[in-house]
């Protein structure tokens, strides 16, 4: 809470407003708002709002606020140095746009950087039945003109920023911007963290069927029946939607030699996690939308084309992308990769 508030402070920028929406909060977190300088000298307004989620505090905030850009950070994120007058010189140079957003890091509940949000060009095509966001919340700027066009976010998803941005998306196309604005904070057990595996498979979905989706990417199809598995501890069957399963072969551990991970994203970082948990580290990962670091868990990031330089260095490729596996093998077999082809949850199984 204490660096949300400090990281606002510290923008060197005078005319904003910072907005707190409680909850119901039972530990200091009152305390560290109303004891801070911001609120002290009134740049910080504290609404209490009992009993309600992010998003329901999400449309309290909109509501209260006069700005011209709104902007979103959770208690325990942080805006980097120098974004808010960043986000002024884009809106000068470009004033038509009503919808910027730009880059993010991702930070663990120490504040070690762990690598960055996995930023995405806007195509309404592929992000409708996407499994993950192709923004982080914390680095979207969108105006009150445009919110007040759309209307109020979801109060019945955890994802209602996903949600809310295809719908600002239809009316005014996002503008991405070479430009880190925050770092988003990802703990583990939280909604972000390990327990987002089990509650936006299902979300992405619902979302998908809402926007009119003809179709779900692979990736979103093996996270919802990942989640099945996991849910009911059943072996699915070679049979209908969960043919996926029934054609996977399993694999040990212990024959993966220099692995590289095609696809830098959360699928990504959970097979990151996984090799660096049974002692075998990655080489690099392979993406088709790399992160604009070209880093991503302290490793290196190369376009499929870019791979063929260090192609013969590595042994296995694991797939965890949001591109469908076919999709991605026939990538590496263009590239005329030899060596071996693993789906990591058919690994990890």
């Amino acid at each position: 809470m204490s660096e949300c508030i400090k990281s606002v402070e510290q923008q060197n920028y005078a005319d904003y407003e910072h907005i707190f929406v409680d909850g119901g909060s039972t530990d200091n977190t009152i305390k560290l708002i109303t004891n801070s300088e911001s609120y002290i000298r009134k740049r910080i307004s504290l609404i209490h709002a009992p009993s309600t989620n992010a998003c329901q505090a999400w449309n309290i905030g909109i509501e209260e606020t006069d700005g011209y850009f709104i902007g979103w950070l959770g208690a325990d994120d942080k805006a980097n140095a120098g974004s808010f007058n960043r986000l002024k010189e884009i809106h000068e140079q470009n004033p038509e746009e009503e919808f910027i957003y730009g880059d993010a890091e991702t930070i663990n509940s120490k504040g070690e950087k762990t690598g960055r949000y996995a930023t995405k060009d806007f195509e309404m095509d592929q992000m409708i039945g996407s499994p993950c966001n192709f923004a982080a919340a914390v680095s979207v700027f969108i105006s009150k003109t445009l919110i007040n066009k759309v209307g109020n976010l979801r109060t019945d998803l955890n994802a209602c920023d996903f949600d809310f941005f295809l719908r600002c998306a239809k009316i005014k196309r996002p503008f991405r911007v070479d430009f880190t604005f925050s770092q988003y904070r990802i703990h583990d057990g939280g909604i972000s963290g390990s327990k987002g595996g089990e509650i936006y498979p299902k979300e992405f979905f619902q979302i998908a069927r809402d926007h009119g989706a003809k179709f779900f990417s692979q990736a979103t199809k093996v996270y919802f029946f990942y989640l099945l598995k996991k849910l009911f501890s059943d072996k699915l069957s070679d049979r209908g939607n969960f043919i996926y399963y029934g054609n996977l072969v399993k694999r040990s551990i212990s024959s993966v030699k220099n692995p590289a991970i095609f696809g830098a994203s959360i699928t990504g970082k959970e097979c990151y996690d996984y090799l660096v948990k049974n002692n075998k580290p990655a080489i690099c990962f392979i993406d088709n939308f790399p992160p604009l670091s070209r880093n991503y868990q302290d490793l290196p990031v190369y376009l499929p084309n870019e791979f063929i330089k260090i192609k013969d260095s590595v042994e296995t490729v694991l797939l965890a992308s949001g591109k469908s596996n076919p999709s991605m093998r026939s990538q590496l077999k263009k590239l005329k990769f030899n060596g071996t082809i693993v789906e990591w949850r058919d690994l990890k199984s």
